[in-house]
């Protein structure tokens, strides 16, 4: 029920003409100016920047790539931050994509892009992942206001999504380091129903407490990176390069390397047989490999990878498969010893969404599965 209450913190733009831009936490709604096929709403630009306009081009391709169609967004965002710096805001989470609705955003929140003009002309990019950014008030400066929940709002493990308790902090700018960062927790906004959550929590010993007075340090929030392999499904072979081959000259047996994921993450790509699969890193002693994942299955993978990563490691990787006549979500868990293992499958069903799924799987999962312990996952 809490995290219904996070839908008011994200306050968007509408794209449909005729539909008033969101409102910002003074109630006041702010102008909105027609850019292509997105729209902006803030301090009125006659043009935006190349690397917003990549961003935007990104999110659209990304939709498609996974077999989604773009309907209209991403809304953007502008403004200048005190201190100086003007700064524009993509949310991913407005882009209507037909087909993967959750591709941007679930339950645990989506990535807010952040591009800061610097002195030098260039422009800084930052990723907030939450529930969306508000400005307050509509004025110059600009206070930029992130609504996030769990940990950054100060609250310690809470036992099941619907315990998360949400908040609204304020993004501030350190000219010194050019760096965004939260404001103290002290300051954070906090809304009636969670002010209630406090007071019948207080006196638990396993409870969370009221975060104001003392601020403290907020975990990393769990980010995403996408990366592209081959698109085997159109016979486009330009990213994967063949390292290693063997077999016959009738049935080849391939290794490819594709370009690597964050923090130098090896991704591998197998072809026999017809069948082909993609491995992260070294495969884990113990634990699921794909093919055993798969059950054997003729295959494709996806030319699309979700990494989600925590202070910047990733701990999970998310990834398509289709066969013959359905599709599944493989979630690799990442082990510290660059060795993985596939922790869960997820099967593609009409009515479900399948990515919320996954993401919900790989972040529960975490950092603390370990291929040679745990339970393989089928959902």
């Amino acid at each position: 029920m809490l995290l219904r209450v996070l839908a008011i913190f994200a306050a968007f733009c509408a794209f449909a003409d005729g539909v008033s831009a969101g409102p910002t936490l003074d109630g006041k709604t702010p102008a909105c100016q027609q850019f292509s096929e997105t729209r902006l709403c803030g301090d009125p630009v006659s043009e935006l920047p190349a690397q917003v306009l990549s961003e935007v081009r990104d999110i659209a391709g990304l939709c498609k790539e996974v077999g989604g169609r773009p309907l209209t967004g991403p809304v953007i965002g502008h403004g200048r931050l005190a201190g100086g710096p003007a700064f524009w805001t993509v949310d991913g989470a407005t882009l209507e994509c037909e087909g993967a609705w959750s591709l941007f955003s679930n339950a645990h929140g989506w990535d807010s892009v952040i591009f800061v003009s610097l002195p030098d002309g260039q422009v800084k990019r930052f990723t907030v992942v939450g529930f969306g950014l508000t400005t307050a008030p509509a004025a110059s400066p600009t206070r930029l206001w992130a609504a996030v929940a769990g940990v950054n709002c100060g609250q310690r493990d809470a036992r099941s999504t619907a315990e998360t308790i949400g908040c609204e902090r304020e993004l501030v700018w350190r000219a010194d380091a050019q760096q965004l960062d939260f404001a103290p927790l002290s300051q954070a906004r906090f809304k009636p129903a969670f002010e209630e959550a406090w007071a019948q929590s207080a006196s638990k010993p396993d409870g969370f407490p009221d975060p104001r007075p003392a601020a403290q340090s907020p975990a990393a929030p769990v980010t995403r990176v996408y990366t592209k392999i081959d698109d085997v499904r159109a016979n486009r072979h330009d990213l994967c390069k063949v390292v290693q081959r063997s077999g016959t000259r009738d049935n080849p047996v391939l290794e490819e390397r594709c370009p690597p994921g964050p923090d130098g993450w090896t991704v591998s790509l197998f072809s026999a047989d017809a069948r082909e699969f993609v491995r992260f890193g070294r495969q884990a002693g113990a634990g699921k490999t794909v093919s055993e994942a798969l059950e054997g299955a003729f295959a494709d993978p996806n030319s699309v990878i979700e990494w989600r990563l925590r202070d910047g490691k990733p701990f999970a990787a998310i990834h398509r498969y289709f066969l013959d006549d359905r599709q599944l979500l493989t979630v690799h868990s990442l082990q510290p010893d660059k060795t993985s293992c596939v922790a869960a499958v997820v099967n593609v069903r009409r009515g479900q969404d399948a990515n919320e799924q996954a993401v919900s799987i790989a972040d529960r999962l975490g950092l603390n599965y370990r291929c040679s312990r745990d339970s393989f996952v089928v959902d």
